[in-house]
């Protein structure tokens, strides 16, 4: 993931934590009886609203734990069938929207910092007919972990 993120700090120790994600997602599904091994890669541009909780802070360090929805708006997928790039009309069809619940921690040391994130996809992202698949049901899961540098403190 790259993007921006925005922090507003609201009362004590709570802040509201807004960002602009590029994301890219992907999925394997394997259905021996149907002879599939398909590979699926998802682009989204997401924006989670998470609020954070600091844990700890120091004038120069901070601990903060995070959590939020999160919501994807599909760019462009990719799709590989026993590593063979598939035609778009072979590829299996995907919601143009994804809503997740993310939670996560972070460090920071004066403008750096760094951090973990679990997103849990809660909608299904598949829309194709079941039977053509041998499933009905996609969702993302994502862990991710990331850097960055704070343009204000």
């Amino acid at each position: 993931m790259a993007g921006v993120s925005f922090t507003r700090p609201t009362r004590g120790r709570l802040a509201l934590q807004i960002e602009g994600l590029f994301t890219r997602k992907g999925n394997r599904l394997v259905n021996e009886q149907a002879g599939i091994d398909s590979t699926l890669t998802i682009e989204y541009v997401e924006i989670p609203v998470l609020v954070g909780f600091d844990v700890a802070s120091a004038p120069s360090a901070s601990l903060r734990v995070h959590a939020g929805p999160a919501f994807g708006f599909k760019l462009h997928r990719t799709e590989t069938g026993f590593d063979i790039p598939l035609p778009d009309v072979d590829q299996i069809n995907i919601k143009p929207a994804d809503v997740g619940i993310a939670f996560g921690a972070e460090i920071g040391h004066k403008r750096l910092m760094a951090g973990a994130r679990y997103t849990l996809g809660l909608s299904n992202i598949f829309d194709d007919d079941p039977v053509l698949y041998g499933v009905d049901k996609l969702t993302n899961r994502v862990f991710a972990v990331y850097a960055g540098w704070l343009l204000k403190k």
